[in-house]
Order: C-alpha cells, then sequence, then structure tokens
C-alpha cells in the first residue's frame, strides 16, 4: 500500500504539473486543488496510523493543524505573524479567509521532515532540521504559489517575517511531537514532502 500510494501521488502531482501548464485545464485544478492536499494529507496519516494505531499521533496532528489554522488567522486579519497577505481563490474551501485544509498540509509536512532528519541527519536536532526544511520549501513554494493565486503579498519581495515565523512554528510543532516521542519513520511521509517540493520547483522553472 505504501509503494502504491507513492506511486499514485507521483502520478498526481505530476499530472498537475502538466495540467498547469496547459490553459484548457488550467481551470479545472483549482477545483480540484482543496480536494487533492486533503486526500492526500489524509491517507499519509492513515497509513502512519494503520501501523500501530497510534490515536495521540492522529489527535496531535488535528490538534496543531487547528492551531496552526488558527495562526494563519490571525495572520492573514493583522499581518503581525508572517506579513501582509491574503489568499486568493485557488483553494476554495475557506473560513474566516483561510483554505481549511492549510494547517493540516503544514503539520504534516513538518512531520515529514523530522522523518528526513532523523534518517539522514541523525546527529542534528530533528525539530531544528525539520524547521530549516519547512522553511526552505516554503521559499521554493512562494513565487508559484503567488503566480497560482494561492495566495498573494501586499509588497514585494516576500517578507523575511514570513520565513521567520514558519521557522518558529515548525521547531515549536516539531519539538512537542519530538518530546512525545510521536515521529513516525515511515517512506511514504518522506516521499510525500519530496514529491510536493519537486512539484514547486519543476512548476517555478517551467511557468
Amino acid at each position: 500500500m505504501e509503494q502504491g500510494l507513492i506511486i499514485l501521488f507521483s502520478i498526481l502531482y505530476g499530472g498537475g504539473i502538466i495540467a498547469h501548464l496547459v490553459p484548457v485545464l488550467l481551470e479545472f485544478t483549482r477545483h480540484i486543488t482543496d480536494f487533492l492536499l486533503l486526500f492526500t494529507n489524509l491517507s499519509v496519516l492513515f497509513l502512519l496510523w494503520k501501523k500501530d494505531e497510534n490515536w495521540t499521533l492522529v489527535g496531535m496532528v488535528f490538534l496543531f493543524a487547528f492551531i496552526t489554522f488558527l495562526i494563519e488567522v490571525t495572520g492573514v486579519n493583522t499581518g503581525v505573524v508572517f506579513g501582509n497577505y491574503e489568499y486568493g481563490d485557488t483553494m476554495k474551501l475557506q473560513v474566516f479567509q483561510v483554505p481549511l485544509v492549510i494547517g493540516i498540509n503544514w503539520v504534516m509536512l513538518t512531520l515529514a521532515g523530522m522523518d528526513l532528519s532523523q534518517k539522514y541527519f541523525g546527529k542534528i536536532y530533528p525539530p531544528l532540521m525539520a524547521a530549516l526544511l519547512v522553511v526552505g520549501f516554503d521559499y521554493i513554494m512562494e513565487p508559484v504559489a503567488i503566480k497560482l493565486n494561492y495566495w498573494h503579498w501586499f509588497g514585494a519581495p516576500v517578507p523575511f517575517q514570513n520565513y521567520a515565523a514558519w521557522f518558529v512554528i515548525a521547531l515549536i510543532v516539531g519539538s512537542v511531537f519530538y518530546k512525545m516521542k510521536l515521529v513516525p519513520s515511515n517512506k511514504l511521509l518522506r516521499a510525500y514532502l519530496i514529491i510536493q517540493f519537486l512539484f514547486f520547483l519543476l512548476l517555478g522553472w517551467l511557468l
């Protein structure tokens, strides 16, 4: 199942690259972005749970997804967290002007960064490495997300405050999971971060 989902995610995100480059398909992608992110995130989370039925892990993922969502709501409406920005209508399922799926996506990417850190950078404090990976991912994603109307900033370039805030958030989230010994080791989880990273990296070159 794990290998099958990696192949499926690769096909879905690879097809997404093509769809974003073909004008006639672009509008269709804007109608499925939320559902694709929700499907992939919940699929990864289900596989993590299925390994040992760890409900604490699932509960903490949803708790921090909710907390991250509230931070986003605060950020969008005040500008004090990340800087002055707003979401576009590409991700359509929004509450208080913030996409519902955004929180769980960030939490899962942070967990993936933790897993990658423990596997390949074992001597580095995993939450620190995960925070650096998440910020690096955001740096690659930002120009593509802006072009695709995921969100846009009031002013250019993207403020350093945005990256600093995400570093701190990811470090805190990662540290809690690490202290509670809730960092899973899973090939699909690691692949998910890499697939999303390549998706935005390639679109950044091609758009």
